[in-house]
């Protein structure tokens, strides 16, 4: 058997690589635990949000189902516009909201 396989010596090391590689994992960890250096917003706020959210998905829901069966009392037909206007209203609340969600984390 040829001894030169079994006394093999591992390569050495590059202490400038592994510095960078700590500092790049450090960083990664930081990021994917959810530390960041921008601070949060307090609760009181994120109900806020949270609420204005609902509302704004709500309020033109209701308003399209509100339409939707008076144009049927008044003028009735085969289509039922409660049936159109409700997710129509869905729909624009919906848009809305996600519209306000975008400015209000804008940086």
């Amino acid at each position: 058997m040829n001894s030169t396989i079994f006394n093999h010596q591992p390569p050495k090391r590059n202490e400038e690589f592994d510095s960078g590689m700590r500092s790049f994992a450090h960083r990664a960890q930081k990021q994917s635990c959810g530390f960041s250096n921008k601070p949060s917003r307090p609760l009181r706020r994120k109900m806020l949000t949270f609420g204005a959210i609902g509302w704004t998905v709500a309020v033109p829901t209701v308003l399209g189902a509100a339409l939707g069966l008076w144009v049927d009392t008044l003028w009735p037909s085969y289509y039922s516009w409660f049936s159109m206007l409700l997710p129509i209203g869905l729909l624009v609340g919906c848009m809305t909201a996600v519209l306000w969600s975008w400015q209000d984390n804008a940086p």
